[in-house]
C-alpha cells in the first residue's frame, strides 16, 4: 500500500540517520504508484521511468511522492508524518509539469534546495508531446563529453534523432548551468548573417540599437555559465563554426551542444555519432523486440494511431522486419508506425518496397523535411557538391557495402577521377550519408543505409547511368570471385571466405546483372567452394542448374567446370545420384579436351560418390587410379585429398590399420599447405578411426582440433558432423547426458542450417541416441533436450572444450 511504502521510506531514512555506519550518507527516495511487470529477475514499466525521473530531481535525504501516491496518502498517512506540496515542476524528460509532494517527518531534515528540475534554471527547451525512448548510452556519453570538454556536435543521417537526443541531453544537463540551457533553432534560417541575432533572441540577450549582434551576444554571454544548443547547423556550417569558435574563445563558462549532419571542424569540437536505434539480436524473440529501442518506439507510436496496439508473437516478425529494413532510423519507424490502424504490421512490411510513397504524412507541426522520409534525405542531398551527389548516386549500385578499392574502380570514370573517390567518400562520411564499418568481415568497409541507398538509386536512374554502373559492378565482382577461388584452399582461405561473405549480396547482384551464360558460369564456378564451405548448397545448386541449362554456347572448359561445381554441391546435399551424373558429364568433357589432371579429379569425385553410396570396390578403384595420376603429375594438393578419402574408405570398410597411416599422411600434407578446410576433414576422420578402435579418449583431441578449424572457417556442415561425432565419443565414455546434448544439438542444427546426414550417418546417429535415451530417465532427457535445442552452432562447437574440463 502507499501507506506501507511511506512508512518504510521514513523508517529507512531514520535508520540511516541513526546508524554510525551510515553517517554522512544521504539517500534520495521516491514513492510512485503504478503497475510494473516482473520479468527475468527485474521489473519493467512506465512507473519505473517516472520514479527514475523523480529520483534525479530529489536531493539526498529527501522523500518525494508523485501526485497519484500523494492522493492515496492523504487519508492513510500515519502521524507525525505529513505531506508538503512542492507544486508542479517540469522534470528532465521535457514532458508536461508533474505535481510533486514531499514526505515530511519531525525527526528528519525537511528543508532542501529547489528540486533539480528544468524549472530550477532559466531555459527555453520546448515541451514535447511524445516520450523519449532509449539512448541511455548516448545520453551518458554526451553528458560526460560536455563535462570534460566544451563543445560536442551530434552527427548522423537525417531522421536519426539528433535533435531529440540533443534536447534530452540538454534537459538532463540544464540544472548544472546556473544561467540556463538555450535552444537556437536553425533549420528555418537560410541567411547565415542572421545567426548571431537569432542566437541572441533565443537566449534573451538585448542588442542595443546600431550595435553588432555578434558582439552584443558575446558581451552578454562572457560572464555567464550556460549551455547553448545549436540545432541543425549543416546548411550554415561556416557561420555556425565562426560563432561557436568565438563563443568558446570569449566566454569561458559557455558550453555548446550542436546537431549537424557533418561536424563544424573547429578546435575543441568533439564529435558524437548518433547511431540507429537498437534492434534485437534474435528477431524471433518477441519479448526482446518489445524491449529493444526500435521495438519500443514502433509500439508507442503505433499506439497513437491504433489504441491498444502491442507487439505480440503473431506480429513480431513483421515489426522486426520493418525496423530492420528501416535501419533503426527513428523518423522512418515513426512514419511506418503511423500507418498502423489502417494497415497491419504485415501489410506495412509488404509495402516497404515502395517506402518513399508509404513513409509520408508526418505531423503537420514539424518541418516539411521531417514529414516524409524522402524529404529528410533530399535535404542532405541538396547540400552536397555535384561530385558528391554523383558519387552518392553511383554507390547505390552496391548491394551490401563496399571497400574503398571497389568504389574507386566501380564508381570512377572520365567525370569522377579514381584518385578523387577516397576524398569524396570521406566527405560523404562526414556528412553522415555513408556509414563506416571498420571491423567488418573482409576488412574496412563502407555502406549506405537502405533508405539512403534507395534514394540514391533514384538519382542514378535519373542520370541514365544504371546499366554502365551495373556492368562495372559485375566486372569487379567477377574478378574478385576468380581472384578468391584458388585462395580458398590456401593458408589465407579464411580471409577470402570472410571477404566473399561480406560481399555475398554484391555477388548475388553481379550474377543477376550478368546476361551472358558464360559469365554467369565463370562466376558460379569461382564461388562454388565458398558456397560449399559456408553452407549455401541450395543457392549454389539453383544458380548452377539454371546457368548450365542455358550454357550451350559456353566453352567446353567452362561447362566442364560448371558440372564439377554442381556435382560437389549435390554431394554436400547428400544427393549422390545427381552428383554422379554431374561428375560423369564433367569427366566426359575433360576427356574430349584431353586434360589428364581434370580427368583424375573427376574420377576421384566419382570415387567419393561411390564411397558415399556404399559401393566400396568402385570407390577404391576410382580413387586409386586418380591418385596414381596425381603422383605422376606431381599435383600434391589433389593427391592429399584422395589419400584422405582412401583413409576414410578403409575406415568404413573396417581396415583400421590401413586407414590411420593414410589419414595421418594427408593431414600432414594439408598442414604443410595451410589448407585448414581439408585438414579439418582429415583430423575428423582420424577421430572416427579412434572411435572404431574403441578409443573415445583418442578421438577427443582430433575432434577438438577439427571443431576449432571449422569454427574459424565458419563451415556449418563440417561443424554439425563433428558435433555429432563428439556425441558418439562421449557416449562411448559413458557420459550419457553430455553425449545426448551433443547428438540432439547436431540434429537440431542440421535442420536449422540445411545440413543433410548421409544414410549411414543418420542410422549411426539414431542408434547411439536411442541407446542413450533408454538409459536416461524422461525428466533427464527432457532437460537435456531443452539445453541442446537452445544451442547455437558456435555454442555446440564448444561442447568439446567443456568435456575437457569435466
Amino acid at each position: 500500500t502507499a501507506a506501507g511504502a511511506a512508512a518504510a521510506a521514513i523508517e529507512g531514512q531514520l535508520g540511516l540517520a541513526s546508524s554510525a555506519d551510515t553517517t554522512g550518507i544521504a539517500v534520495r527516495m521516491v514513492l510512485c504508484t503504478g503497475e510494473a511487470e516482473a520479468r527475468d529477475g527485474d521489473y519493467f514499466g512506465l512507473v519505473l521511468s517516472r520514479a527514475a525521473r523523480l529520483v534525479r530531481a530529489a536531493h539526498g535525504g529527501q522523500i518525494l511522492a508523485a501526485g497519484t501516491t500523494a492522493l492515496l496518502l492523504r487519508d492513510s498517512l500515519s502521524p507525525p508524518a505529513t505531506l508538503r506540496d512542492l507544486g508542479r515542476c517540469r522534470l528532465k524528460d521535457l514532458h508536461d509539469a508533474e505535481h510533486v509532494w514531499q514526505l515530511v517527518h519531525p525527526d528528519l531534515p525537511s528543508e532542501f534546495p529547489p528540486l533539480a528540475a528544468l524549472d530550477a534554471v532559466p531555459n527555453n527547451l520546448p515541451l514535447l508531446l511524445t516520450s523519449f525512448i532509449g539512448r541511455e548510452r548516448e545520453l551518458a556519453q554526451i553528458q560526460e563529453m560536455l563535462r570534460s570538454g566544451r563543445m560536442v556536435t551530434l552527427t548522423g543521417a537525417g531522421g536519426c534523432g539528433k535533435t531529440r537526443l540533443a534536447l534530452q541531453a540538454a534537459a538532463h544537463l540544464a540544472v548544472s548551468f546556473p544561467d540556463g540551457a538555450w535552444l537556437v533553432e536553425l533549420a528555418a534560417l537560410s541567411d547565415g548573417a542572421l545567426l548571431p541575432a537569432a542566437a541572441a533572441a533565443a537566449v534573451g540577450a538585448a542588442i542595443p540599437a546600431g550595435s553588432d549582434p555578434a558582439s552584443a551576444l558575446l558581451e552578454w554571454a562572457a560572464g555567464r555559465e550556460l549551455l547553448l544548443l545549436l540545432d541543425n547547423c549543416e546548411h550554415l556550417l561556416e557561420d555556425c563554426a565562426s560563432l561557436a569558435e568565438s563563443l568558446l574563445r570569449r566566454c569561458p563558462r559557455v558550453r555548446i551542444l550542436a546537431t549537424s549532419r557533418e561536424p563544424l571542424q573547429i578546435a575543441g569540437e568533439r564529435r558524437c555519432r548518433v547511431p540507429s536505434l537498437s534492434l534485437p539480436d534474435d528477431p524471433g524473440d518477441w519479448r526482446l523486440l518489445a524491449e529493444s529501442e526500435s521495438g519500443r518506439l514502433f509500439q508507442e507510436r503505433a499506439r497513437a494511431a491504433s489504441e491498444g496496439f502491442a507487439i505480440t508473437p503473431e506480429n513480431a516478425a513483421a515489426v522486426a522486419s520493418i525496423c530492420r529494413r528501416l535501419d533503426g532510423i527513428p523518423l522512418a519507424i515513426e512514419l511506418a508506425a503511423s500507418r498502423i490502424g489502417m494497415l497491419t504490421p504485415q501489410e506495412v512490411d509488404k509495402r516497404l518496397g515502395d517506402r518513399f510513397r508509404l513513409l509520408r504524412g508526418g505531423r503537420r507541426t514539424v518541418l516539411p523535411r521531417q514529414q516524409t522520409l524522402h524529404a529528410a534525405i533530399e535535404w542532405s542531398y541538396d547540400l552536397l557538391s555535384e561530385p558528391e551527389r554523383k558519387l552518392l548516386a553511383r554507390l547505390s549500385v552496391f548491394a551490401s557495402g563496399w571497400t574503398v578499392e571497389a568504389a574507386e574502380v566501380v564508381c570512377s570514370d572520365d567525370v569522377l577521377d579514381e584518385h578523387s573517390i577516397l576524398d569524396l567518400l570521406e566527405r560523404l562520411c562526414d556528412k553522415s550519408l555513408v556509414v563506416v564499418d571498420p571491423g567488418s568481415q573482409g576488412g574496412s568497409r563502407q555502406r549506405l543505409l537502405e533508405s539512403i541507398r534507395e534514394y540514391a538509386a533514384e538519382r542514378l536512374g535519373e542520370a541514365g547511368e544504371v546499366e554502365a554502373l551495373r556492368q562495372r559492378h559485375r566486372d569487379w565482382f567477377l574478378r574478385l570471385a576468380e581472384q578468391a577461388a584458388p585462395r580458398l584452399q590456401q593458408p589465407e582461405q579464411k580471409l577470402w571466405l570472410d571477404r566473399l561473405d561480406a560481399d555475398h549480396d554484391n555477388l548475388r547482384a553481379a550474377f543477376a546483372w550478368s546476361v551472358e551464360p558464360e559469365v554467369r558460369l565463370r562466376l558460379c564456378v569461382a564461388l562454388h567452394r565458398f558456397w560449399l564451405v559456408r553452407g549455401h548448397y541450395a543457392e549454389g545448386r539453383g544458380r548452377l542448374e539454371g546457368t548450365l541449362a542455358r550454357a550451350g554456347q559456353a566453352s567446353e572448359l567452362h561447362r566442364a567446370r560448371g558440372h564439377n561445381a554442381l556435382g560437389i554441391l549435390a554431394w554436400a546435399s547428400a544427393d549422390y545420384a545427381a552428383a554422379r551424373e554431374e561428375f560423369s558429364a564433367s569427366l566426359a568433357l575433360f576427356e574430349e579436351m584431353g586434360d589428364r589432371d581434370q580427368q583424375a579429379r573427376q574420377r576421384a569425385n566419382l570415387g567419393i560418390i561411390a564411397f558415399s553410396m556404399g559401393e566400396f570396390a568402385e570407390a577404391r578403384e576410382n580413387l586409386t587410379r586418380s591418385l596414381a595420376v596425381f603422383r605422376e603429375l606431381g599435383d600434391w594438393g589433389p593427391a592429399a585429398m584422395v589419400t584422405c578419402n582412401l583413409g576414410a574408405l578403409e575406415r568404413e570398410a573396417g581396415s583400421l590399420a590401413a586407414a590411420r597411416p593414410l589419414l595421418e599422411e594427408s593431414a600432414a600434407l594439408f598442414r604443410s599447405q595451410g589448407d585448414k578446410a581439408s585438414l579439418a576433414t582429415a583430423v575428423h576422420n582420424l577421430a572416427g578411426v579412434a572411435l572404431r578402435e574403441g578409443n573415445p579418449e583418442g578421438a577427443l583431441e582430433p575432434l577438438r582440433e577439427a571443431l576449432q578449424l571449422l569454427r574459424d572457417l565458419g563451415d556449418p556442415r563440417g561443424l554439425v558432423l563433428a558435433v555429432d561425432t563428439l556425441g558418439q565419443a562421449l557416449a562411448l565414455q559413458g557420459r550419457d547426458q553430455e553425449a545426448a546434448e551433443a547428438l540432439i544439438a547436431a540434429e537440431c542444427l542440421a535442420r536449422r542450417h540445411g545440413v543433410p546426414f548421409s544414410a549411414p550417418e543418420a542410422d549411426e546417429h539414431a542408434s547411439v541416441l536411442a541407446a542413450i535415451a533408454s538409459r536416461l530417465g524422461p525428466a533427464d532427457l527432457a532437460a537435456v533436450q531443452d539445453r541442446a535445442q537452445a544451442l547455437t552452432l558456435e555454442q555446440a562447437s564448444r561442447l568439446a572444450e567443456a568435456s575437457k574440463r569435466t
